[in-house]
């Protein structure tokens, strides 16, 4: 599955996942797309740990970003922009 072009992507410190999951629990026309995890450790985990969920909350695109800070739910959002190579981001 193709990632949209824009999404807001919400920061956690480490449960994105386990939020994402209440999230779409909750909200009709819900899903998890996409749950990326670590290929090895990382300055925020190990190898394995969810590092991004991309989801769908009432037909809506978001993302979930584990960044490994302080952040604490809904105290930090950005917007991702989905570019296909350095060219478009340039």
């Amino acid at each position: 599955m193709a990632m949209p072009k824009l999404s807001t992507c919400l920061w956690f410190e480490r449960d994105a996942e386990e939020a994402v999951r209440r999230y779409v629990a909750l909200v009709p026309d819900s899903r998890i797309d996409l749950v990326q995890r670590a290929p090895g450790p990382w300055p925020a985990g190990e190898t394995g740990d969810v590092i991004l969920v991309a989801f769908t909350l009432g037909g809506q695109n978001f993302q979930a970003l584990n960044g490994g800070s302080k952040a604490e739910y809904g105290t930090a959002a950005s917007i991702s922009v989905a570019c296909a190579d350095q060219a478009e981001v340039d």
